[in-house]
């Protein structure tokens, strides 16, 4: 067996590859031992997903979902506390939880600083726009998710296939960054944090932190030897509690994906026709500060 991102041998290799990491909620969706190395495995784990997780986003996302880390630990926030004079002090909270006589509060404006007796907590709605890291770790979700799709018996014939030339550009870029400088991608929001889903004919809700599939977009079709072919653009279709990323898996172009878009009344392609979403009424927005970010440190 070799190794998907650098094709080594792998028979030996002990960890298993979570496709999006336990760490954002994903505990099922995982490729089997040996389709990922572990020098791979351990590459995206400190320099990948380690990276994205500590950005400030995914920090807030994690902090105020409970979230738990693979250890099972809380996801640490810094916060301001606001004393009973006015003076502001930063401190980290290793667990989430409510605190007796504190006034949790969500910054609007600058008029909030002003404050007193009360803990300031920073909620960050969306990661930062073109974002490298997010941007590589897309690229490495979407080849995993090509394999995983192809299930653990098809794998060795299916891995030759994988060194195809076309998906050359997004295994390089995902385990190497090299090959473009930036693979662009689609980030938007499609429903909000904490919405439940239910279907027409069911009383089973459910709340979904995770959802991914592929999106074929038939661009024409062309005839050679007397076979008739489609020429497809393929892109990844992540969905992270709310948050829709989409990328391309066979060049750093998503163009295509936006004319799809357009022409499809924006609607997800992730989005199930037999089901209803039940907003989450508590799910407002506040702003955040720029002088709060600074004093955070986050900017």
């Amino acid at each position: 067996m070799n190794c998907i991102f650098c094709h080594n041998i792998s028979d030996n290799s002990k960890s298993i590859e979570h496709i999006v990491p336990e760490s954002l909620g994903n505990k099922h969706t995982v490729l089997w031992r040996g389709a990922v190395c572990d020098k791979c495995n351990n590459y995206f784990a400190t320099k990948i997903e380690k990276e994205l997780l500590k950005q400030p986003y995914f920090i807030s996302v994690r902090h105020r979902n409970i979230i738990k880390t693979k250890k099972e630990h809380y996801v640490p926030q810094d916060v301001l506390l606001i004393n009973k004079k006015g003076h502001s002090n930063l401190a980290l909270f290793q667990y989430y939880g409510s605190y007796e006589n504190t006034n949790w509060q969500c910054v609007e404006n600058e008029k909030s600083l002003g404050l007193k007796n009360c803990l300031i907590e920073p909620v960050i709605f969306e990661p930062e726009a073109n974002n490298y890291i997010l941007s590589r770790f897309l690229a490495k979700c979407a080849f995993e998710f090509l394999v995983f799709r192809t299930k653990k018996e098809n794998f060795i014939e299916f891995s030759e296939y994988l060194k195809n030339e076309q998906f050359e550009p997004l295994r390089k870029y995902a385990r190497f960054g090299e090959g473009c400088k930036f693979w662009p991608y689609s980030q938007r929001r499609i429903y909000g944090e904490g919405d439940l889903f239910q279907r027409f004919y069911g009383d089973k809700i459910v709340e979904r932190l995770i959802e991914m599939d592929f999106l074929s977009i038939v661009l024409n079709s062309k005839t050679e030897n007397n076979n008739d072919y489609l020429v497809l653009e393929l892109y990844y279709v992540l969905v992270i509690l709310g948050i829709e990323y989409v990328i391309h898996i066979a060049e750093p172009d998503i163009s295509g994906y936006y004319i799809w878009l357009q022409k499809n009344n924006f609607k997800s392609p992730i989005e199930r026709a037999e089901e209803i979403r039940i907003p989450n009424e508590d799910n407002n927005e506040p702003l955040i500060t720029e002088k709060l970010i600074k004093i955070l440190g986050k900017s």
